[in-house]
């Protein structure tokens, strides 16, 4: 079309000549018309375009736009309407392909989008037939959600039960399932305390296992097993040795912040009557230099210098010409033996002035400016600081019970800059150093300290008790208590022997407060 524009066809016709000015505005008011290439389309035409091309979540943003500038548009309501009705279908149409494919949980992501959209459309929209498939959704989602949770609660996985339910939380929040929440959290609590009576029977008096049985018993609000004191644990640390370049006042935070260590490990237990001691041995220092420096810093001043540029300049001129013009002059003619006088045109020249603007180049001074590096010096003190800490632990647990060390070692400088200059251009401004002190650089050893002792307390149980040679149930409950991860397989199977449930689930569980 816009060829034929440009480049009219031949025909045996005449046809009248179209200049290719003409021809150009012609084309371009097609292009307008049709919105091409302009970006000049308006918020309907958009819309419109949206909705032919089946994005009907962009067709309802651009309707509702619409509509909020011309609430009784009229036709903006119908194509409002066309268009959520298709974002409706389209995730009720991906519910019933997922459906028919077993996706099960991809069937259920869409069953709730196409609640969340029916939120979200307009009175009017939700039809007869589509009130239906909604319904038909809602009723999948839940005979899904009772079947999957209500079967693992049947058979005592209370904790895959509960997971599920947790998973599905936005699904069960939804008025359209009623109750069925509820429903659910009160079949996995029974589910959870008919499982916790079980395993609290198959423990027998073993401690470790009973501990294990008292977790998943708390974490239901269950009856809780007897309590059985156990073996291995330290109730106490005595804590002796010192710490090199710590102040005698300090050496009492230091033995704080190793027992909380190792009362956050898993040999920790308050019941016990049991005491480890922690021989502790290190140094920690942190030295402090001030140096004068000369610091330097760039930056750029505008500088103006003089210039001379050309330009061009009009100059009016005089100019001699000759002008052609014509005059009326009179003659005498004979017509018929009578004089008689006429008129005729001749063409006559006369020298006449006249002017033309011509442009002459000349020069004249500016004034223009260059960016120039300057360097802006200034005095400082240079403060620098060095930090050394290094310490061993060892813990000696018991008889028959490995001696556990636990190493820690940090090196770490920093330095800082003290001034009052003030130059804003070079951005120099007043600093002070901020460097960490030795008091502050001390706390952080101990708390390093006594991280470290509480890894290697954790580690140490974990390469003492658990193993793939596991068969026992107690064993497996006593590895169990120091959180292995990853979980012997053999652990694993020793504890879904004991609940019926995931043993990662059980693991994940805190452990409860001891009582006596």
């Amino acid at each position: 079309m816009l060829n034929e524009l440009f480049w009219p066809k031949k025909t045996s016709q005449p046809e009248k000549k179209v200049t290719t000015r003409a021809a150009f505005r012609n084309a371009l008011v097609v292009l307008l018309v049709l919105g091409v290439g302009t970006g000049c389309t308006t918020l309907r035409g958009r819309a419109d375009d949206a909705l032919a091309a089946r994005d009907y979540q962009k067709a309802a943003q651009l309707y509702g736009r619409i509509l909020a500038e011309k609430p009784d548009d009229e036709e903006a309501k119908k194509q409002l309407t066309r268009a959520e009705r298709g974002m409706l279908d389209d995730a009720l149409d991906t519910v019933a392909r997922e459906q028919q494919q077993a996706h099960t949980t991809e069937a259920m992501n869409a069953g709730l989008k196409v609640l969340q959209i029916s939120d979200r459309v307009h009175p009017g929209t939700i039809d007869e037939p589509r009130k239906q498939r909604i319904a038909q959704t809602v009723e999948l989602a839940s005979s899904t959600l009772r079947s999957s949770i209500g079967a693992d609660a049947t058979v005592g996985r209370a904790l895959a039960a509960r997971a599920k339910r947790e998973a599905a939380a936005d699904w069960l929040a939804r008025p359209e399932l009623g109750g069925l929440g509820g429903e659910l959290d009160t079949a996995i609590a029974e589910s959870g305390a008919r499982t916790c009576a079980k395993a609290t029977r198959q423990a027998g008096d073993a401690p470790f296992t009973l501990e294990l049985v008292a977790t998943y018993c708390k974490s239901f609000g269950a009856t809780m097993p007897p309590w059985k004191p156990r073996p291995l644990v330290v109730g106490a640390f005595d804590i002796a040795g010192s710490i090199v370049g710590m102040p005698a006042g300090e050496q009492l935070a230091l033995q704080q912040s190793l027992e909380s260590g190792a009362q956050r490990s898993v040999w920790f237990s308050p019941a016990s009557q049991t005491h480890a001691t922690i021989e502790v041995q290190g140094s920690v220092s942190a030295r402090f230099t001030r140096t004068p420096t000369e610091l330097t810093k760039g930056w750029t001043e505008s500088v103006p210098y003089q210039d001379v540029e050309t330009y061009q300049a009009p100059v009016r001129r005089r100019y001699q010409d000759t002008e052609t013009y014509t005059e009326t002059v009179p003659y005498t003619a004979y017509e018929n033996g009578k004089r008689t006088t006429r008129y005729r045109t001749v063409t006559r020249t006369r020298p006449v002035t006249r002017y033309r603007t011509d442009w002459v180049t000349r020069t004249r001074p500016v004034t223009r400016y260059r960016d120039e590096a300057r360097i802006f010096r200034y005095t400082a003190t240079k403060h620098e600081a060095s930090y050394h800490a290094s310490s061993v632990m060892r813990v000696t647990l018991g008889p028959n019970l490995p001696v556990v060390t636990a190493r820690d070692a940090k090196e770490s400088s920093a330095y800082g800059f003290e001034h009052d200059s003030e130059f804003a251009p070079a951005g120099v401004h007043p600093e002070q150093p901020s460097l960490l002190s030795a008091t502050a650089w001390r706390a952080q050893q101990r708390e390093r300290m006594a991280l470290a002792l509480t890894r290697s307390l954790d580690a140490t149980w974990i390469e003492s008790f658990c193993s793939e040679s596991i068969t026992m149930l107690e064993d497996a409950a006593r590895c169990a208590h120091g959180r292995p991860r990853p979980m012997p397989a053999a652990v694993r199977l020793r504890i879904t022997e004991l609940f019926e449930d995931d043993a990662s689930l059980v693991l994940a569980l805190p452990r409860p407060k001891e009582g006596v």
